[in-house]
This record gives C-alpha cells, structure tokens and sequence, in this order.
C-alpha cells in the first residue's frame, strides 16, 4: 500500500483512502498529505460501511473516476498448515477480507460509477484489485490466501466482461 500511495502522491486528483489497521492507515496518508481529502478506519467486511464509504466519497468528489482494491491479510498459519488442518476462524476471516472485502468494495464502485456513467456526468472508470501470484500457481501450505486471491482473478474478470463495453475497466494485478 505504501508503493501505491507514492505513485498515487503523484497525481493532483484528490483522493480518499481507507483501512482496516489504524497504524498503516496513517504511515501511508503521510505520502498523500497533498491530495487526501477523506481517510477512515473501514471494515471492508461491512458491506453497508464499505457502501456509505463510496457514496461518502462521491458526495465528497461528485464521482469516482477510478480504485484500487488492495484488501489482503494472511493468516497465523501460512507456510505451516494445510487445508486438513488450517482453523476455520482462520480460512473464514482470509477469505471475509481478501475476497468478500474486495467484492463489497468492487460492487459499490461498479454502483457508483455506473451511476454517473448513465447519467452523463462520467464517461469512463478504471478499477483495479489486488489478486495474487498464490492465486494464479497455488501454493502448498497457503489454502485460504490461495483460494482467496484466485477468487479475486475470477470476480474480476467476470466484472471486466460485464463492464468493459460501458465505460468502466476492471484488472487485476498479481504481485
């Protein structure tokens, strides 16, 4: 996320940021300090708090031209156990963040931006949400992260097929 707010500090578009964790939330606004205009602790497990944020954000901006899902964590296990014996507490909140969090983000910004395209006041929009190389390979000892990160490949690509010929891209990269 740091990268990504460098290269973000870059541009004179304003800019809202979100996280889960407080700490990073607040390393990484440092970088952005010149074009941050809204920044929150947000749960993107809440689809209604990841909601309010988007239609907070357009409100704030008149629209949202462009995002990235970059909702990722790993789990205490990674490297250690595998899919007869990784917890369940584990795998559910892995894939709750890396999926279900990017699919909650990925649907309000479709909303959003879908919204304005129809109405005439936006004509394009570009998403891109953070899959993973675990995703595309697998990866022994690494259920949840894997399977969570090649569910991200394939939500995304069904939302580019659905969008691209209505102004909005969705990609994926996988780092």
């Amino acid at each position: 996320m740091k990268s990504f707010s460098i290269l973000l500090s870059r541009s004179s578009n304003p800019a809202a940021l979100q996280s889960l964790a407080q700490v990073s939330l607040f390393t990484v606004s440092f970088f952005l300090e010149s074009i941050l205009t809204l920044r929150l602790v947000l749960d993107v497990r809440d689809a209604a708090a990841v909601e309010s944020w988007i239609q907070t954000t357009v409100k704030e901006h008149g629209k949202l031209d462009g995002a990235a899902n970059l909702a990722g964590v790993l789990g205490p296990t990674i490297g250690v156990t595998g899919i007869e014996d990784i917890p369940l507490s584990e795998f559910d909140f892995i894939i709750d963040v890396n999926l279900k969090g990017v699919f909650h983000c990925l649907r309000a910004e479709l909303k959003a931006m879908n919204e304005k395209i129809k109405g005439g006041d936006q004509k394009l929009g570009s998403i891109v949400n953070a899959a993973s190389i675990a995703g595309m390979i697998g990866m022994a000892k690494n259920p949840a992260y894997a399977a969570s990160k090649h569910a991200v490949i394939g939500l995304t690509r069904a939302a580019a097929k659905e969008c691209g010929g209505g102004g909005v891209r969705v990609n994926a990269i996988a780092p």
